[in-house]
C-alpha cells in the first residue's frame, strides 16, 4: 500500500513489528538512502537502530520524505554467524561472476564482501568496505583488500576479526544458485551475483551488470586468465 504520510509509516512499523530495510525506489548504489531498522520503540514513537534511537518524525523526513519514488520495504537478513561476526552491521555478500560460453555458464571469479566502520552496506568503493578473493573450489577466502589502496590485510579493519583462511558456508550451493540465475537470461553474457549467506542457504540479493571487475585485478588476477577472455 501507500506509504504517505507519517502515520502510514507508525502503522507499518507496528504491523510488521521486526527488523526491516527501508530501499528508496531507484538507485541505491553504495547504499545511498538505504536504512536499517531494528525495532520501534512505540511508547515513545522511536525507530531502533542498533544502540540507537531516532524520532518517528526525524526518520520520516530523513528516509521517507526523500524518497519522492517511494519506499520498497524489505525483511533484514539474519546472516550466517560466520560472515556476521566479521562485520555485523552490514549483510556481507559474496559477489560470484558468471559468463555464458555458448550454451555453458561458467564462474569465472569470485570475492567475498565486507562493510566496514559500522556502515549498513557491504560496498567498497562508496562505503569503504573490503574484499578478499574466494577460491572457487574449496569457498576459502584469501586476504582482504580495500579499493583505496595496495595492502593486503589478514584481519578486518574495523572489527579486527580474521578473513583470511575462512570457509565460506553453503559454498556449493551458492554457485549453483548463481549458475541456475544467469540460465534465466539467455542473452545476457555475464552477471556479478550479490549472494548473501542466510541462516540456512544462500540469499540472492541483486545481479549487476558492470561487476566492477578491478575486484578480480586488485588481487593479482587478471581477466586474460578467465573464459572471458580467451573466447
Amino acid at each position: 500500500g501507500n506509504l504517505r504520510t507519517i502515520d502510514d509509516i507508525h502503522n507499518i512499523l507496528v504491523e510488521l513489528n521486526r527488523p526491516l530495510v527501508f530501499k528508496p525506489v531507484g538507485d541505491t548504489s553504495g547504499g545511498k538512502g538505504v536504512a536499517v531498522v531494528d525495532g520501534y520503540d512505540l511508547l515513545n514513537n522511536k525507530v531502533v537502530k542498533g544502540t540507537e534511537q531516532i524520532s518517528l518524525e526525524e526518520f520520516y523526513k530523513n528516509v521517507c520524505l526523500k524518497s519522492p519514488n517511494g519506499v520498497l520495504i524489505q525483511e533484514k537478513i539474519i546472516q550466517h554467524d560466520t560472515v556476521n561476526r566479521i562485520h555485523p552491521s552490514s549483510v556481507n555478500c559474496a559477489r560470484i561472476v558468471t559468463f555464458r560460453n555458448g550454451d555453458n555458464i561458467e564462474i569465472i571469479g569470485a570475492v567475498m564482501k565486507f562493510g566496514n566502520n559500522g556502515k549498513d552496506v557491504d560496498n567498497s568503493v562508496l562505503a569503504g568496505g573490503v574484499f578478499a578473493k574466494i577460491d572457487l573450489q574449496s569457498g576459502v577466502v584469501g586476504n582482504a583488500f580495500s579499493y583505496f589502496n595496495s595492502e593486503s590485510q589478514v584481519y578486518h579493519p574495523y572489527t579486527e576479526e580474521r578473513i583470511a583462511g575462512i570457509q565460506v558456508p553453503f559454498w556449493d550451493e551458492m554457485k549453483e544458485v548463481a549458475i541456475k540465475a544467469h540460465s534465466c537470461f539467455i542473452h545476457c553474457r555475464t552477471f556479478g551475483w550479490d549472494i548473501a549467506f542466510g541462516t540456512h542457504g544462500p540469499i540472492v540479493i541483486e545481479m549487476n551488470g558492470n561487476w566492477q571487475h578491478n575486484h578480480l585485478h586488485k588481487m593479482g588476477g587478471s581477466l586474460r586468465e578467465t573464459s572471458y577472455a580467451r573466447r
